[in-house]
């Protein structure tokens, strides 16, 4: 969130994205130990289902960081 504020107040669409970015690597980490955890306790078609919820937080991040440095 720190890169991605001081992208917007900097206007640098460079730090924007890569605010973008880490916030994606943020949501990619907590769905690895939801997924993890589901597993643990017996629900493995969790798994699946996060694992689609990633690709489409990804999808969404990356089509972020596309309209920003177009912008920009």
């Amino acid at each position: 969130m720190i890169r991605w504020r001081a992208g917007r107040r900097l206007d640098s669409p460079a730090l924007i994205a890569d605010g973008n970015h880490a916030r994606a690597d943020g949501y990619v980490s907590a769905g690895i130990v939801v997924s993890t955890a589901s597993i643990a306790i017996g629900l493995p078609i969790a798994d699946p289902i996060i694992g689609l919820l990633i690709t489409g937080l990804i999808l969404h991040t990356t089509w972020e960081s596309w309209v920003t440095i177009r912008r920009g």
